[in-house]
């Protein structure tokens, strides 16, 4: 049993809130090729999102492929297509939060990666 039973801990509702560059990083750590999945998306004619129901104006950090807004959807859906371990994505108050929701004991002044562990084994 996860730390909470309506999605995994790997689904949008629970990344969204990371910063980019931390998905960027996290994506990269595990080989995932990100300049292959963006390049799928065709590039914008009139600098807008070309994505339904967006009107933002595309971004150079997704190659003018997607707005910046768009391209965190598409990170966070690549975390979840690789059913990649988010943990690194969530800061040390949400786990400690999480684990606690859970009903996981936590030591007192546990570091990050102790967080890290603990939510872990209640997800074996």
């Amino acid at each position: 049993m996860g730390l909470h039973a309506h999605c995994p801990p790997n689904c949008f509702r629970e990344t969204r809130n990371a910063q980019m560059n931390v998905i960027i990083k996290l994506l990269e750590d595990n080989r995932i090729n990100i300049l292959k999945e963006l390049r799928k998306k065709e590039m914008s004619n009139d600098d807008t999102c070309p994505l339904v129901g967006c009107k933002n104006p595309v971004s150079d950090v997704a190659e003018r492929r997607l707005c910046e807004e768009c391209y965190k959807l598409l990170l966070c859906s690549l975390v979840w297509r690789h059913q990649i371990e988010p943990w690194v994505l969530y800061a040390d108050n949400n786990l400690e939060q999480l684990l606690k929701k859970a009903s996981v004991p936590i030591p007192a002044n546990a570091t990050k990666q102790v967080l890290i562990e603990a939510s872990i084994k209640n997800c074996e």
